[in-house]
């Protein structure tokens, strides 16, 4: 007995996919793509959170060493004028307003008039608010050669710290907290300030 057998010119491979499988694939993705970007979008806010006020305790840590080491000089912390010193580190000074958004110096005063520029923070972007608490009109926080702060630069009538509030608008929980006690240390909250 003879089998029959049928072959084809050419052989039949299947490419591609089917409309159905590009249908279910597009809308897996859909479902990813909804869940994951607020997820991220928030974790990113946190991460911007996190690393301004890292980078304010980083100022208040530089400010308190500088002042410990030149026990002759004051050395102050202030939000910094951006139209003053734009273009021009050496044309730096401190805002009159307590705007830290704007960025912020560090600076030592020296008594002989050899100023010295510890650090400076640029603008911050515009989604990140920062708001002080406990620093005198002018908002300029003094180091003393103890590394204290100057209490004449401190509003000590709440709970003796000055506290920084930094919010990112773009993300529910992103707040920090950077806290500078009386004796000049510093350190940051994972929450906002009470």
């Amino acid at each position: 007995m003879r089998r029959a057998h049928f072959s084809s010119s050419k052989p039949r491979h299947t490419r591609g996919f089917t409309l159905i499988e590009l249908m279910v694939t597009l809308a897996v993705f859909v479902i990813i793509v909804t869940i994951g970007i607020p997820g991220f979008q928030n974790l990113v806010a946190q991460n911007r959170a996190t690393t301004t006020a890292n980078e304010l305790n980083v100022a208040m840590h530089a400010a308190r060493s500088a002042a410990v080491t030149h026990p002759r000089d004051t050395v102050s912390v202030c939000a910094a004028d951006v139209e003053e010193g734009a273009n021009d580190p050496d044309a730096l000074s401190c805002g009159e307003e307590e705007d830290w958004e704007l960025g912020w110096i560090v600076y030592r005063d020296a008594d002989d008039g050899n100023d010295e520029l510890i650090r400076v923070r640029q603008p911050l972007r515009s989604s990140i608010t920062i708001e002080d608490s406990g620093i005198e009109s002018d908002g300029t926080l003094e180091f003393t050669n103890t590394g204290t702060l100057n209490p004449d630069t401190v509003d000590f009538s709440g709970d003796g710290n000055v506290t920084f509030e930094i919010d990112v608008t773009t993300g529910r929980g992103a707040e920090r907290c950077v806290r500078v006690g009386v004796s000049g240390r510093a350190r940051v909250d994972q929450e906002a300030c009470d």
